[in-house]
């Protein structure tokens, strides 16, 4: 099910409802579909695991490859453990870094998954499980350094590309790792792609342990931890009985291989930066009070709730699939003249959007919009808005929780 509608198949970039009708899929099942629906090396390799008749055994020769492959993308010697989906990966890397510091504290920024782990608190109360919630504010982390750097197992940080720049993120595990905290960066979303391997990488970030799982398979379910030995002995344990599945790997290898062949992320820089671009001027030139934010890779429509409540409806109709109050992940199948498409149903939605509520029309987007929108997306705060106190960016996050 997505947005109330009955998908039946998917194909490139596109999926069809029961009645046959193509929408472009900008979700992609929240970025897990990175290379297109049903790409056919992606899926032959699949098919071919299938067919072997033990799906659910081991596969050492895939687990071995794959394993080669995300280690290779990594700077030093990496070993790497596999789970099955990015909440089991954060999970784990945490409580490796517990066992091997031997402290229980972990401090977080942004979001790591649907579990009591993870769950929000006011900044400085660490929840059930001892997570702090730093939500990305340079001065939070730093109070939770200097009043608890000797009892943090690590520190943990999902990286952001819509709100804050590179530099913003890399400053973030510097001020870790100037403390002698050990540094997780969560990589579930962004890695594989933004460019090749760990986002942060290319922000000049060497990180002690990485998590992946949305660029590595294609949608099939996968995720891992990467580190060094001491970190991965602890997690040699880990495993489920679906844990080996071998069309998860199949599919990972070819993904993998493909990102290469097609040189993705290059070509989601590009693409999708042009329907970023052009997006802006259509919405300007229909003057409503909705921007966009982020790259081609991953971007946001910033608007206030209330205006996100008329304008999701609208692109639905014209066959856009958007993921509400969250960033859009374009897959490589968006492209060229499927770019073209996207735009003329943009334009049709908002045609639609003004004619039906022209009190909308000449609204400007204020910086609480900007905040609401940035705190939706990334769990946390670009920075601290221009006249905000840290008191008042606390108070802020509290009432959001």
């Amino acid at each position: 099910m997505a947005r109330n509608l009955t998908l039946v198949r998917g194909e490139g970039a596109y999926v069809y409802d029961a009645a046959g009708r193509g929408l472009i899929d900008l979700s992609n099942s929240f970025g897990s579909v990175l290379l297109g629906h049903q790409d056919p090396v992606v899926t032959s390799a699949v098919l071919d695991a299938v067919r072997t008749g033990l799906p659910a055994a081991a596969s050492l020769d895939l687990q071995n490859r794959l394993a080669a492959q995300i280690a290779g993308d990594l700077p030093g010697e990496q070993r790497v453990a596999f789970f099955k989906t990015g909440t089991a990966a954060t999970r784990a890397a945490a409580s490796a870094a517990r066992q091997v510091t031997g402290r229980r504290l972990i401090a977080s920024c942004g979001y790591h998954g649907y579990d009591l782990m993870w769950e929000f608190t006011p900044p400085g109360q660490p929840n059930s499980e001892g997570v702090l919630h730093c939500y990305h504010l340079p001065e939070l982390l730093d109070r939770v350094l200097d009043e608890h750097a000797d009892e943090l197992a690590a520190v943990i940080i999902a990286p952001d590309y819509i709100h804050v720049s590179p530099q913003y993120i890399a400053d973030l595990f510097h001020r870790c790792q100037r403390a002698g905290v050990v540094t997780i960066a969560d990589e579930v979303k962004h890695g594989y792609r933004m460019l090749r391997g760990a986002s942060v990488n290319g922000a000049g970030v060497r990180a002690d342990i990485y998590t992946y799982a949305k660029g590595i398979s294609n949608g099939w379910p996968l995720s891992c931890v990467a580190g060094d030995e001491r970190f991965m002995d602890p997690l040699a344990e880990f495993v489920s009985t679906l844990t080996f599945e071998a069309p998860s790997f199949a599919a990972a290898a070819a993904t993998l291989d493909r990102l290469t062949e097609l040189d993705v992320q290059a070509r989601l820089g590009t693409d999708g930066g042009r329907f970023v671009s052009e997006a802006t001027k259509l919405i300007d030139a229909h003057d409503l009070p909705i921007e966009m934010a982020g790259t081609g890779a991953a971007f946001q429509f910033v608007c206030a709730p209330e205006v996100e409540e008329i304008f999701l409806p609208h692109a639905l109709a014209a066959g856009l699939i958007l993921e509400p109050s969250d960033q859009q992940y374009p897959s490589a199948c968006f492209r060229d003249e499927v770019v073209d498409d996207a735009l003329d149903r943009l334009g049709r939605a908002l045609t639609a959007m003004a004619a039906s509520r022209p009190d909308l029309v000449g609204r400007e987007v204020t910086q609480l919009d900007r905040v609401q929108s940035a705190f939706c997306q990334m769990d946390g705060l670009p920075g601290r808005p221009d006249g905000w106190s840290l008191a008042e960016c606390v108070d802020y996050v509290t009432g959001q929780l």
